[in-house]
């Protein structure tokens, strides 16, 4: 990173001790493009501090992060009004924000989106209504340039009390003055995009006489149908067999982008498992982790084979009670003991 200002203060002089330097990059912790302006910097720490201060959110995480974030916006503002106290001047800037899956997120591709403009209608140079050839009768005071109300007689505000008029309103853009355009937008969204992370679309803001501005969208995730969101992390409940449960089988995991098949420990102990590296992007780089509840489901509907079969299984393994039911066998001596009473 560049010298920031007089007296050469660097990301080293804000980040926090013993932080990986040469991993981090304070543009990535706020989201923003590469370079970024003094205002983008502001915004994109203002938008942040609203979700990550101590004050507003209790996580565990809460204060570590808003301290890099802090650290963030104070090195790179010390450099960027450095570079812009030229005051060379800019064109407007628009904001908005590109709505994407979780999928989207950690995956990357490429995004539609609409930008609408409202220009002055040509027809009517923005007035709303027409000149006519000849002039016509007012239709709401039908010529009489007065109004009957509740109050008594007023004046018609459509022809201005003459009773007549010299335009119309204009068709093109039904009497509103503008016209609506659209156009869509490929929006490149790199993988691993973190929510509140702004994109920066140079030249598609709006466009006045001196250039056009650009457009910054900020990521936002669509909920999802599978995952339960938990800050940067996400939960998961999974139905399993009792059966392949107890025997250790591998239950195949959904994620994101794909499934993950992982192995259980033969005996049905696990109720939780920790995926690490599936949960959402985070800001500062990597993924948080997928939280899965296992949750035992018993066979149903069963017919006498397959009774029989359980049936089997359990006599085998009532075999050697005391090592496949403990809790069984240990009730068994309770019961023993207290009939001896």
């Amino acid at each position: 990173m560049r010298p920031a200002a007089e007296g050469g203060k660097l990301w080293a002089d804000f980040a926090p001790p013993d932080f990986p330097l040469d991993t981090f990059d304070p543009h990535q912790v706020l989201g923003l493009a590469s370079p970024a302006s003094a205002d983008e910097i502001r915004r994109a720490f203002r938008r942040l501090a609203m979700r990550w201060h101590p004050d507003r959110n209790p996580s565990p995480e809460a204060s570590e992060r808003f301290r890099l974030i802090r650290a963030a916006h104070d090195a790179l503002l010390v450099e960027t009004e450095a570079l812009e106290s030229d005051g060379a001047a800019r064109g407007p800037v628009e904001e908005g924000e590109l709505e994407v899956s979780l999928e989207e997120a950690v995956l990357g591709g490429t995004k539609t989106f609409t930008v609408v403009r409202r220009h002055p209608c040509p027809v009517c140079a923005g007035e709303g209504d027409v000149p006519l050839q000849y002039s016509r009768l007012c239709e709401p005071c039908h010529g009489t340039g007065r109004l009957r109300r509740a109050s008594g007689l007023e004046r018609c505000g459509v022809c201005e009390g003459k009773g007549y008029r010299f335009k119309a309103r204009c068709e093109a853009c039904a009497g509103s003055g503008e016209e609506i355009a659209s156009r869509e937008l490929a929006v490149t969204l790199p993988p691993l995009s973190a929510e509140g992370r702004i994109l920066r679309l140079q030249g598609q803001g709006p466009g006045p006489a001196d250039g056009p501005g650009d457009l910054f969208l900020a990521i936002r995730y669509r909920d999802h149908a599978l995952f339960t969101r938990r800050g940067i992390d996400l939960a998961l409940e999974v139905p399993v067999s009792v059966l392949a449960w107890l025997a250790g089988d591998a239950v195949a995991i959904p994620v994101l982008g794909g499934t993950h098949r992982v192995p259980l420990r033969p005996g049905g102990g696990e109720r939780e498992l920790k995926l690490a590296g599936f949960g959402l992007p985070r800001p500062e780089g990597g993924r948080g982790e997928l939280r899965v509840t296992l949750r035992p489901e018993f066979p149903q509907a069963l017919d006498a084979s397959a009774l029989e079969a359980l049936l089997r299984l359990d006599r085998s393994l009532a075999g050697d009670e005391g090592r496949h039911y403990p809790e069984v066998a240990a009730w068994r001596r309770r019961v023993q003991a207290a009939g001896a009473d």
